[in-house]
């Protein structure tokens, strides 16, 4: 039994560090590099709402359990998405020691890893985080990549019962690859009960042209909506490269008439 507590200590000691809403659940905020550069620049990835909206609420609503794994190249923004995630959740109400970040890649945790191994770790936090949630939890693990065998840990704990009680939610983040065959073979059928996106694997790519306009202005975003080229909005790729393309075309006048039109 002491053994249990001193793991357990140990454990949330270097969580602690890593979860700075624990002791600081407003003003954590402003502090963070990552979500000033968010709120500077005013750009909201569609990932962002869609992940509140089919992953965040159901579990907090105890709809189901999920499991969502998160692929993307490296500085694609999936960490800042985490974070904004775990402040969106925590203005949902849920508890701040109810929400748990971790990243594979800092030194305190792989030592953690180490001694104690993937689902051991998890296995305590995730417990003390649906102890202090009311039975809700969510818990990311970041940069799952420099973990080998994330997969069959997170495999290991589902099939124990750990991850499958309405209002637990398991979200994991990687790189490109993330071992991705072996992860689909290990967690089929194991991505959780929650209605709407019922896709456990996600990709999360750079900011897309039309993400931008949402971003920049409703007017901006209406603008390119409503103006077309060829019969298509500017909205939509194609027509904006073939009004690219005819601007390239020695004689094209249309392209640049158009031009002249829309800047006046």
């Amino acid at each position: 039994m002491r053994d249990t507590g001193k793991r357990k200590s140990q454990i949330l000691e270097v969580i602690d560090l890593l979860n700075p809403w624990w002791s600081n659940p407003r003003g954590w905020m402003e502090s963070d590099a990552d979500l000033r550069t968010v709120k500077e620049g005013g750009l909201t990835p569609r990932l962002f709402r869609l992940a509140v909206e089919n992953w965040v609420k159901p579990v907090l609503a105890r709809r189901g359990w999920a499991v969502r794994v998160l692929r993307g190249p490296r500085r694609v923004g999936k960490t800042t998405l985490m974070k904004m995630l775990v402040r969106e959740t925590i203005k949902l109400g849920l508890p701040p020691r109810a929400i748990v970040y971790m990243s594979l890649d800092d030194e305190r945790i792989r030592l953690l890893l180490k001694e104690l191994g993937l689902k051991g770790v998890l296995e305590t936090v995730i417990e003390e985080a649906r102890a202090e949630g009311g039975g809700r939890a969510i818990v990311i693990v970041d940069e799952a990549t420099f973990y080998e065998e994330w997969a069959l840990a997170v495999k290991n704990l589902h099939d124990q019962g750990v991850l499958r009680r309405p209002g637990t939610l398991l979200i994991v983040t990687g790189s490109y690859s993330l071992e991705l065959s072996e992860a689909k073979r290990l967690l089929e059928g194991r991505m959780g009960s929650i209605a709407g996106d019922s896709r456990g694997q996600r990709f999360m790519y750079p900011f897309r042209f039309s993400e931008v306009l949402e971003s920049l202005s409703p007017v901006v975003d209406e603008a390119f909506k409503k103006l077309a080229y060829k019969g298509h909005a500017l909205r939509e790729e194609r027509a904006r490269l073939t009004l690219l393309d005819d601007l390239s075309t020695p004689g094209a006048l249309d392209a640049v008439d158009f031009m002249e039109r829309l800047w006046g």
